[in-house]
């Protein structure tokens, strides 16, 4: 392995590892403090959610757009990118 390869292979595993830390310590803090009551004042209470009867229904329609290239496509040619080394041909497509 060259060092311009092995220098690339490290960022990419500390980017990697960073963001696994990162994710990592944020579950920590969100279930850390999402266990937590909600503090109201003193004389305050929490009202109740409103029940739905239950002969309600409700309906939804949905339209999709032609032509239309989703979010993770665009982010895996991204991520795709980064790891593409240019020291050889690709895989034809």
């Amino acid at each position: 392995m060259l060092p311009e390869q092995a220098l690339r292979w490290k960022a990419r595993f500390a980017a990697i590892y960073a963001m696994g830390s990162w994710s990592l310590l944020g579950c920590i803090v969100y279930y850390y403090w999402g266990d937590r009551k909600e503090q109201l004042p003193p004389g305050e209470e929490r009202t109740p959610p409103r029940e739905r009867p239950p002969d309600a229904f409700f309906t939804s329609t949905i339209v999709y757009k032609e032509n239309v290239v989703p979010p993770t496509y665009s982010l895996y040619d991204y991520v795709k990118s980064f790891f593409a080394t240019s020291g050889g041909p690709g895989p034809e497509e």
